[in-house]
């Protein structure tokens, strides 16, 4: 639970936060509420988000709320003046839950879900479509423009894909369809797509895109023996760590397990039924651009056969059907039939292996609450190295300290005070994993 009355939030003013019900009311709800949530995330379509409200005039009844009403808000920092630096949207109320009599009153209280319109009105359709003659960056901004009718100016960062270029989609809602394109796209790095809303609109990009975004802000985490002068970005001038933990660092169980580093596919194609087998490594199918911070986050040590975590193969082993090269099997030349190859060599291992690395390291951080932050942005982070070091020393933690992800954000208001929670991931570290060449690492290995 956040603690509205901690020095973790700075102030916040609503400009606008309106209810809007299908009866044509209009409710005012900046002294009703008692928190709002908004959550952003790269792994997810639409923003969503709740607000609890404190209800003693029975909103409920008078406004007829049952799903089919708006929410519109507009709130930003006070030194904030500007349009771009505030935060405006409005959200599709879909769901009520909590409700519960405030003990001693005629107040009740609940909790109201809202979402994006277009995670609605997906849901109400299907598109059965064949897609040919572009590729997929085409056909996602298609979908959101004609199907779910997004303004021209929120289709904000869309890049061309490489991968299959035709498609047979049969009742599949638009986000659906979308979700299926972006599996089925990648960069010429072999680098998997995302598609996700921000603050700012739609995207549709590879993580190898969002990698090489600028950074919008130097974030710093300060000990008594570390500490940096604010580093302020355009726009933003949030850059102290409140609180700070590490959800994850390294799994290496988890990620043998799972073939993070190394696997093997096998793919059957029934027209000339024969089987291949295409070993993937994360070293040798990924360059060094992909790595958001320049180095890999393993090194060569070797394991009792005397092999690395990237050529151990036989980790995890998947199989698949494939069509790869049937439009030059001389049946369908005579018929002069040509097949869109599935690609599902470069598509399957590689979007697995590239999705589940992008935590190898992942902080959870709140900071000092700043509309600015927007899933899909990269940040620089100070980490300190936890040593006992003179006072006025400044060491810096080389392999955390860097470039990071935010695959995530949540902006907590409360009345008057607003607290920015952001889930920053990368895949590489800022500096390489040393190897000794001594004996007392292989005498451990056999003890």
């Amino acid at each position: 639970m956040l603690n509205s009355a901690s020095n973790f939030n700075s102030d916040v003013e609503i400009l606008e936060l309106k209810l809007i019900s299908s009866n044509g009311r209009v409710a005012d709800l900046k002294n009703t509420f008692n928190s709002i949530n908004i959550y952003e995330d790269i792994f997810q379509p639409v923003i969503t988000g709740t607000i609890s409200i404190q209800d003693g005039v029975n909103l409920l009844a008078n406004y007829a709320i049952h799903g089919n009403e708006y929410l519109y808000i507009t709130f930003g920092r006070p030194s904030e003046r500007l349009k771009r630096q505030r935060y405006t949207k409005s959200f599709r109320i879909y769901k009520i839950s909590d409700r519960q009599k405030a003990e001693q009153s005629q107040v009740q209280t609940y909790v109201l879900h809202f979402c994006s319109e277009e995670l609605i009105f997906s849901n109400q359709q299907s598109i059965s479509k064949a897609y040919n003659g572009g590729n997929t960056q085409e056909y996602v901004a298609n979908i959101c423009l004609y199907d779910l009718q997004v303004p021209f100016n929120k289709l904000v960062d869309f890049s061309i894909s490489a991968g299959p270029t035709e498609f047979v989609l049969t009742r599949k809602n638009p986000l659906d369809a979308i979700e299926y394109f972006a599996k089925n796209s990648y960069s010429d790095s072999r680098s998997p797509f995302l598609f996700f809303e921000n603050k700012e609109g739609f995207n549709f990009l590879s993580l190898e895109a969002l990698y090489k975004k600028d950074i919008i802000a130097t974030i710093n985490y300060s000990t008594a023996k570390y500490s940096v002068n604010s580093e302020i970005a355009p726009y933003v001038n949030s850059t102290d760590i409140n609180k700070l933990r590490f959800n994850q660092n390294f799994d290496i169980a988890k990620a043998t397990r799972e073939g993070l580093y190394s696997s093997k596919l096998y793919t059957l194609d029934l027209i000339r039924q024969k089987y291949v087998k295409t070993e993937v490594s994360l070293l040798n199918s990924q360059t060094a651009e992909i790595m958001i911070d320049g180095f890999f986050p393993f090194n060569d040590a070797k394991n009792r056969r005397e092999k690395a975590l990237y050529e151990e193969f036989d980790s995890k082993v998947r199989y698949w059907l494939t069509n790869k090269g049937n439009t030059n099997l001389p049946y369908f030349i005579s018929k002069k039939v040509k097949t869109d190859e599935s690609h599902i060599e470069e598509i399957l291992a590689q979007r697995e292996m590239q999705i589940e690395i992008i935590n190898n390291t992942e902080l959870h951080c709140v900071v000092p609450g700043n509309p600015q932050y927007s899933a899909g942005s990269t940040v620089n982070v100070n980490m300190p190295g936890f040593t006992r070091n003179l006072v006025n020393e400044q060491v810096k933690d080389p392999y955390y300290s860097g470039k990071y992800l935010i695959t995530a954000v949540r902006h907590v208001i409360v009345p008057g005070s607003l607290q920015t929670i952001l889930e920053l991931s990368k895949n590489s570290l800022g500096a390489p994993l040393d190897l000794s060449a001594g004996g007392e690492y292989k005498k451990a290995q056999k003890l």
